[in-house]
């Protein structure tokens, strides 16, 4: 949105990667000067006027053509000295405060007790808005991941279940070379396993170079930069524990990924595992190849 004040910009910020990226500030000096943050001044009649817009464009206009010597030539805009609102007349509508969480409550409570201010929590509004939109959608899409690891899983299990008819051989010529049933069973297990982590890798590196392809585009529109290595937002994992615990404890469902696909490989891998554990000798040897 344009603002219908004109402002020359003087300098800029080193990107920060937050919303402040896209902000514009000014001094007190300036911010005064804007239409709309004057204090009602008395008028005749004992009552109080809020200064119009005429007036104070003819206040600026007055205090700017004093400071211009009639010798020199024009000046930009930017370079004229104007004279600040007199202190009387500046009018404060918001402050931020940032204290201690122990306090907040307590000075938010006190300030609204009186009638002079009134203390907002722009942090619980955000919370609430998400805990209200965000928080669904985003249970959503985590029950969408582990629907698809473990369709992805299954298929794991059928690959290698498959496999065995095909490798009765192979793990009889192991099994006759010294390999014991355990051993030929953890081998299975861990060939499981090194697939669902892979795939589980592979994955998480297209996602976030997905992301990081579009993060011009999301920095252009919210402000906010997304690198490379930036985790997914928390869940609440004692919601699933204990639904009704008050305690919180929040951890990127990206961190929950590869113990997740170890445990499900374990799962997936063990029907094969035990297939090969039962394998016999002497009939896969005898068997033509």
């Amino acid at each position: 949105k344009k603002h219908p004040d004109q402002f020359f910009v003087v300098g800029m910020l080193a990107p920060s990667g937050t919303p402040n990226d896209r902000a514009v500030f000014v001094n007190m000096e300036g911010f005064y000067l804007l239409d709309g943050h004057a204090k009602p001044v008395d008028n005749e009649s004992g009552g109080q006027r809020q200064m119009t817009k005429e007036e104070f464009e003819a206040a600026v206009a007055a205090a700017s053509s004093q400071q211009l010597n009639a010798e020199e030539e024009p000046r930009p805009a930017h370079e004229v000295k104007t004279t600040p609102l007199p202190v009387e007349q500046r009018e404060v509508t918001a402050l931020l405060v940032k204290t201690s969480p122990i306090i907040t409550r307590g000075l938010s409570n006190t300030i609204n007790e009186g009638n002079q201010a009134q203390a907002v929590f722009p942090v619980g509004e955000i919370t609430a808005l998400f805990n209200r939109i965000v928080t669904p959608f985003q249970r959503l899409l985590l029950c969408l991941t582990a629907m698809i690891c473990i369709v992805s899983g299954i298929s794991i299990l059928v690959s290698i279940y498959n496999s065995m008819n095909d490798r009765k051989r192979e793990i009889a010529i192991m099994r006759s070379l010294g390999a014991g049933r355990r051993a030929v069973m953890a081998i299975v297990l861990l060939e499981a396993v090194l697939l669902a982590i892979g795939g589980g890798l592979l994955g998480w590196a297209g996602g976030h170079f997905m992301i990081v392809g579009a993060s011009p585009w999301i920095e252009a529109e919210t402000g906010v930069t997304i690198g490379l290595l930036d985790a997914a937002p928390g869940v609440n994992i004692m919601e699933f524990i204990a639904p009704n615990s008050n305690r919180s404890l929040r951890i990127s469902s990206e961190w929950i990924l590869i113990p997740g696909l170890i445990i499900l490989a374990i799962i997936v891998g063990f029907l094969p595992a035990l297939a090969a554990y039962k394998t016999d000798v002497a009939e896969a040897l005898s068997a033509n190849p």
